[in-house]
């Protein structure tokens, strides 16, 4: 069975909700057929524009049915699962926190933004200039639980500090598993580099770091590059074969994440 996702379609709300549904249908048919679900999936998503963190919040929800379901979305007073999205927001360029809140919205869950910096453009345009959020987002942390608020998952991907690698570590410990919320996930995309080399902010105990914060999530998603550096293996190494990418997971699995895909 062949599966498709149409493209976004603009017209009026019941029309956007058919869309939707569509979607959702889509996934739910594609968890279903075994453990090619991701090509199946991706392939149609990557060619429809929706990319980056698009791709992992569609890889989120594919690979755990369970935690999202359709047909709960047709009750009409029902209380939608919410997504603690900490990630980078770029003015310019499809990435990150721009790609990540539509696509968790079209899916009937609430997106809830949580910057660790603001961009002015990606990197592949060469130069930049942002505002990190470290600072502020304790705060919005101790906010959050003095009003007793909750989220039914905590995914995160570019981090811009170390400090802010601990406020992760404490939001996965406060809404994940640990917390007692056996239907919570954490996901975490470390987010660190591409291409055989670290992101123009990172560091080398920055990646240090992160191997340590991956230890808290359910679904831990690097692409090669960020698998070999967590790894400690050499990020320019050539492409692997399959057997290989399948003895990296077993090795990533190893950090403490219950599941890993690598992406790319």
């Amino acid at each position: 069975m062949e599966l498709s996702i149409s493209p976004p379609q603009e017209g009026p709300l019941s029309r956007r909700q058919g869309n939707a549904k569509h979607v959702c249908a889509v996934l739910r048919r594609a968890s279903a057929r075994g453990p090619d679900t991701e090509q199946r999936i991706l392939r149609p998503i990557v060619q429809h524009g929706l990319q980056g963190g698009s791709t992992i919040a569609a890889l989120f929800f594919t690979n755990h049915p369970t935690w999202f379901s359709y047909p709960a979305m047709q009750t009409q007073n029902m209380q939608h699962k919410r997504v603690l999205a900490i990630h980078d927001l770029c003015a310019y360029g499809r990435c990150s926190l721009t790609a990540v809140v539509p696509i968790l919205s079209a899916m009937g869950v609430q997106a809830c933004p949580f910057p660790t910096a603001v961009f002015s453009n990606n990197f592949t345009y060469g130069s930049f200039v942002f505002s990190d959020f470290t600072e502020r987002m304790p705060g919005f942390l101790e906010q959050w639980e003095k009003l007793g608020l909750a989220f039914d998952a905590v995914y995160s991907g570019f981090l811009s500090t170390v400090e802010q690698m601990e406020i992760v570590r404490r939001a996965a410990r406060r809404y994940g598993r640990k917390s007692g919320a056996a239907s919570s996930l954490v996901v975490i995309d470390p987010a660190m580099g591409d291409e055989g080399k670290l992101y123009p902010t990172f560091t080398e105990e920055m990646v240090r770091q992160m191997r340590r914060l991956v230890e808290e999530a359910d679904l831990m998603t690097p692409n090669f590059t960020e698998a070999r550096l967590l790894l400690g293996e050499d990020p320019m190494a050539p492409a692997p074969s399959a057997g290989e990418l399948q003895a990296m997971c077993r090795s990533l699995s190893r950090l403490g994440a219950r599941q890993v895909v690598i992406t790319s």
